[in-house]
């Protein structure tokens, strides 16, 4: 959680909800204390601390973490898709969120067609229908 907070993919209600529910994280760590004292100070402070708790892991692999959350947000992004007015420009936030991905490629609107596909040669709707059915193969592959 510090990695995202520390990338602004969460904030610290976040931390809060998750905190308050894990048991052995509250008993090892103090997490209890540790929420009432970052309460108190100023959101850049808050930032410092989680970039601090991220590097203290010695086993983070910042690749692999970086992943499973690019991976967490498209997966809960595609699950909305049918509610959020623009699901592909969302995409296109997260693309730049975590620095252009070119695992993600696939499905950002803005980036040239591969594999041999010609977009002028379909309609619009079928080349978007393409980018939903590239993020699905994409969201498929990463489980």
């Amino acid at each position: 959680m510090a990695w995202a907070m520390g990338r602004h993919l969460i904030d610290f209600e976040v931390v809060k909800q998750c905190g308050s529910g894990q048991k052995e994280l509250k008993e090892e760590f103090n997490l209890n204390s540790l929420i009432q004292r970052l309460e108190s100070v100023s959101p850049e402070e808050r930032n410092r601390v989680a970039t601090q708790l991220t590097v203290l892991d010695e086993n983070l692999d910042e690749d692999e973490v970086s992943r499973r959350w690019l991976v967490a947000l498209l997966t809960d992004l595609y699950a909305k898709r049918d509610v959020v007015a623009d699901p592909l420009g969302e995409v296109e936030k997260i693309y730049a969120d975590f620095d252009y991905p070119e695992s993600v490629e696939s499905f950002v609107r803005y980036m040239p067609a591969s594999g041999g596909y010609d977009p002028a040669a379909h309609s619009h709707e079928q080349n978007v229908a393409r980018l939903f059915e590239n993020w699905k193969a994409f969201l498929d592959s990463a489980r």
